[in-house]
């Protein structure tokens, strides 16, 4: 495990740090020990992703640059180092999201053609898969948020290969590989990670306990069953080749 204690300036492309603009940290405290626990497990880039929802008010995007340059600089601030918090936004699928993309009212991945995308938990499989067909088919990559989620993923004996050939790429928040035995989420995941099919691992973190930031234990149980180069590209190579 030495060589990847080397290679410590990984990214965190699904987070909700940001203070009190979404469900996620509730202030600046909150915001900084996140930061502070990220950089512990060689987190160095954090994209903010508040949640991008057709309900509502959405988060102003003047906002979310705002508060990314301050979180950055509160921290450099506070401890003397780097920690890069870049705007982006978890987009909550709906009708209006490529022409909400193409006027910039909802964001991309650090300004890159790279979205990330959710659905409801019990949402079909037939309606995920048009729907990042149309993103797509509107010129931009696309990553389909916490994987795990979907039952249709499970119950369509090729589901994910039918996204994986239509170009989607799969995100899976890092502390569901770390279930025991029996969990059925965990052994589900355990099979993609082996066949490489997962293109990002993240945090998904909303606060310090509970959907906590990611941890270097969280790193070792998934190198239980992926290979330090698999992690790197997971954690590192497919954020620098997506989202700058």
């Amino acid at each position: 495990m030495g060589s990847l204690a080397s290679e410590k300036h990984f990214w965190d492309i699904h987070s909700h740090v940001l203070p009190n603009i979404d469900d996620g940290s509730g202030d600046w405290e909150t915001t900084m020990k996140m930061i502070e626990l990220s950089e512990k497990a060689g987190v160095m880039t954090i994209v903010a992703t508040p949640h991008y929802e057709p309900w509502g008010e959405p988060p102003d995007k003047g906002r979310i640059f705002a508060l990314c340059q301050e979180a950055s600089g509160r921290y450099r601030e506070k401890t003397g180092r780097e920690v890069r918090v870049l705007p982006g936004n978890e987009l909550y699928f709906h009708s209006d999201i490529v022409s909400d993309l193409r006027s910039g009212k909802a964001l991309t991945l650090n300004g890159s053609d790279t979205v990330l995308v959710e659905f409801t938990p019990m949402t079909g499989f037939g309606v995920i898969s048009r729907g990042l067909a149309d993103i797509r088919a509107a010129g931009y990559e696309v990553i389909l948020a916490h994987v795990e989620r979907y039952e249709c993923l499970r119950k369509v004996k090729d589901g994910v290969d039918r996204l994986l050939d239509a170009g989607v790429l799969l995100q899976s928040n890092i502390s569901e590989a770390g279930g025991g035995f029996f969990d059925s989420t965990t052994g589900w995941l355990k099979k993609l990670y082996k066949q490489e099919r997962i293109s990002f691992v993240a945090s998904d973190m909303h606060g310090i306990e509970h959907r906590r930031p990611m941890s270097k234990e969280d790193q070792d149980k998934l190198l239980r069953f992926v290979s330090e180069d698999y992690l790197q590209a997971l954690l590192r190579w497919n954020a620098k080749r997506y989202l700058l």
